[in-house]
């Protein structure tokens, strides 16, 4: 038995609950090229809604992965994925492109708390904010900008009741019977107003300025996020330089991280790694150790990962 069957065994064990799907990434391809596909990736989220009856609080749609924070069984996560995959798929071999791989899967992680669902939310709703594309809130392939913004009741489409079955299953791919008060986006495809359980996110979140501070990178809890599905941290230069003067702060109370001795700075340095996993050449830009001495400090048998782990 390979690992992903026994990874299905487990997941079809896992009782109802809040959980984390997040796709692999797919080093090799794509798996939506152009709005067409995402719109198509959106609407099989909404069917999935009411074929497999999962509620979903949340989503990013990225061009090689994806990331849903959603309630449902074990069982039925992997019939949305599987769902999912194969609309994937057919877009991907009608537009020419690549098909995924037979062995793509995904990591579901289990969401234990209120504050695990608030970094996560936070933690998807920077996801392509992270890669410089636009602000927390402005992916039109996620859910980041749907609490407490104005312009989004704007955002319309046409009505399900005013649309003939041969065009809906036209633009979303399914005979599946949909609620006649669902709009459909010409460009956007199924609204996530219609599907995406937003009143649960307004009730972790009950104020504008909390969902907006907490937009705020959490470093400590982005971390945890990353390492829980496999993916890595994007610290910009400013983030960097804040988490090492926090980290300072924490370690040498009343210096300054440019007055620290080489042996402070090699300390430090170990614990930016192991935490926040800083790279060794932004550690030796900021500290301004030169990165031979930054490795020497992380495989130093008195100051080292090994030691602190």
């Amino acid at each position: 038995m390979d690992s992903i069957q026994k990874q299905t065994q487990f997941f079809r064990s896992l009782p109802l609950g809040y959980y984390h799907l997040c796709s692999d990434g797919w080093q090799k391809g794509k798996l939506f090229h152009t709005d067409e596909q995402y719109a198509f990736g959106v609407s099989g989220l909404a069917i999935s809604t009411l074929i497999h009856g999962v509620k979903i609080y949340a989503y990013e749609l990225m061009p090689n992965h994806f990331h849903i924070l959603l309630c449902a069984t074990g069982e039925q996560c992997l019939s949305l994925f599987f769902y999912v995959i194969r609309r994937i798929n057919k877009k991907l071999k009608e537009a020419g492109f690549p098909c995924l791989p037979d062995d793509y899967w995904f990591k579901l992680v289990p969401i234990k708390n209120k504050e695990q669902m608030k970094d996560l939310i936070v933690y998807l709703a920077r996801n392509k904010f992270e890669k410089g594309a636009c602000t927390p809130f402005g992916h039109k392939w996620g859910t980041g900008g749907l609490p407490y913004n104005q312009l989004a009741e704007f955002i319309t489409g046409t009505q399900v009741r005013d649309m003939s079955q041969r065009e809906l299953e036209q633009l979303v791919g399914s005979r599946t019977s949909l609620p006649a008060d669902w709009e459909i986006h010409p460009v956007l495809g199924i609204l996530p107003k219609n599907f995406v359980c937003i009143d649960k996110v307004l009730q972790l979140f009950p104020t504008v300025k909390e969902y907006t501070t907490r937009m705020v990178k959490q470093y400590e809890s982005a971390v945890i996020i990353a390492d829980s599905v496999g993916e890595s941290i994007e610290w910009s230069a400013e983030e960097a330089k804040d988490i090492l003067m926090n980290l300072c702060n924490r370690l040498f109370p009343g210096k300054r991280l440019y007055d620290l001795t080489v042996d402070e700075k090699g300390r430090l340095a170990v614990q930016a790694d192991s935490l926040y996993h800083l790279p060794t050449p932004t550690l030796s830009k900021h500290l301004q150790l030169s990165e031979y001495v930054i490795r020497q400090f992380l495989h130093s048998k008195d100051y080292g990962l090994k030691r602190i782990k």
